[in-house]
């Protein structure tokens, strides 16, 4: 009777080696997933909501926001009561805008770390936009929530690392930048996440709330484009209800009826 059976050392090398190409197969395997997941989602991170930005990124500057937004949300109380802070320190009441004039108030998300390039390119968006806005008698009120007491430290960062991004001076454009300390806006708003949702207001002359938009993510925020049409419209339509002069003076010539 003849019979063969491999030598004990040649048994374990093929074992091994049967093991170390099983390794080598997962291994390659998985590289070759982690390539797809790059190709179909570049830069994909959770720093922002999925999206990874660099400077040197051709699309940082071409973000793509809501182009037609209608309002998404329960109107709230009009918060011109609340107070909020310059840049210089100085407490400013809403109620310093809203009532005065058609005002545009936008929320960003705050304080968050690292900068979020949504808020980033968006305030420049409305920096670069800001006359559009004053031709239409229109304020823009920029507003940065903070969870502490008053502080230039984390807006002079944001705004810093926003005009290196996007190529303006903040010492060029008068538009009103506010600090929201200890994120009481945010609460009277009732869009409070982390810090705030990203959220856009538009109050009419008698400080009447017309238009108002949270986001539903970090990404879901109203183009400065629809949020001119918002106000054109709004326009539009106080244009219909007001009498034109001629009707005006008709009116006032007509005799009361007796009775």
């Amino acid at each position: 009777m003849s019979w063969s059976i491999y030598p004990q050392e040649s048994i374990m090398h093929r074992v091994f080696k049967i093991q170390g190409m099983q390794t080598q197969f997962t291994l390659w395997r998985c590289l070759g997933i982690l390539l797809v997941l790059t190709l179909i989602f570049p830069g994909c991170s959770s720093q922002y909501g999925g999206y990874q930005v660099s400077d040197d990124d051709p699309y940082f500057k071409n973000f793509e926001f809501v182009a037609d937004a209608k309002t998404n949300t329960e109107i709230p109380q009009s918060p011109r009561d609340i107070k909020l802070f310059n840049l210089d320190g100085k407490e400013v009441p809403l109620s310093d805008y809203i009532g005065k004039r058609r005002t545009v108030l936008v929320m960003t998300r705050g304080n968050t770390v690292p900068i979020c390039p949504f808020c980033s390119t968006l305030t420049s968006r409305y920096v670069m936009s800001y006359r559009q806005f004053q031709n239409l008698d229109t304020e823009v009120l920029i507003v940065y929530p903070i969870t502490g007491d008053f502080s230039t430290n984390e807006i002079n960062e944001f705004l810093g690392e926003t005009e290196k991004r996007h190529g303006w001076k903040r010492e060029q454009t008068e538009l009103p930048i506010l600090i929201d300390p200890h994120l009481n806006l945010v609460d009277y708003l009732g869009i409070r996440k982390d810090l705030s949702k990203p959220s856009t207001y538009i109050f009419d002359e008698s400080g009447n709330i017309t238009f108002a938009y949270v986001g539903r993510s970090i990404t879901d925020r109203p183009s400065i484009e629809s949020v001119l049409g918002q106000v054109k419209q709004m326009i539009k339509s106080l244009a219909k209800q007001e009498p034109s002069p001629t009707e005006a003076v008709d009116e006032a010539l007509v005799e009361p009826v007796a009775e």
